[in-house]
């Protein structure tokens, strides 16, 4: 059926250079235990608005799969990344 799908315009290889980095600096802040949305918008030298359009942004056009960004990090999720990012490193 064709309302199964959605139609997406999304070209990761065309994104915005901000948004290629949006998923390491998610993670760095998760792994650091800083709190998310503040320390990246600081980076980024975006409003904390600016910031969750391009978080949207970023899971619309599929480069936030799998990063969940929490309230607050907690001991375990930051463990999961730091197996995680050992696993990539170890390819």
């Amino acid at each position: 059926m064709p309302d199964d799908q959605r139609d997406t315009l999304a070209q990761p290889e065309n994104a915005d250079d901000r948004l290629v980095r949006l998923p390491d600096l998610i993670e760095n802040a998760i792994m650091d235990g800083l709190p998310v949305r503040p320390t990246v918008a600081a980076q980024l030298r975006v409003s904390t608005a600016t910031l969750d359009r391009m978080i949207c942004k970023a899971r619309d056009e599929g480069l936030l799969d799998g990063i969940e960004i929490p309230r607050r990090p907690s001991p375990k999720q930051r463990d999961e990344l730091t197996a995680r990012r050992h696993q990539e490193n170890d390819r």
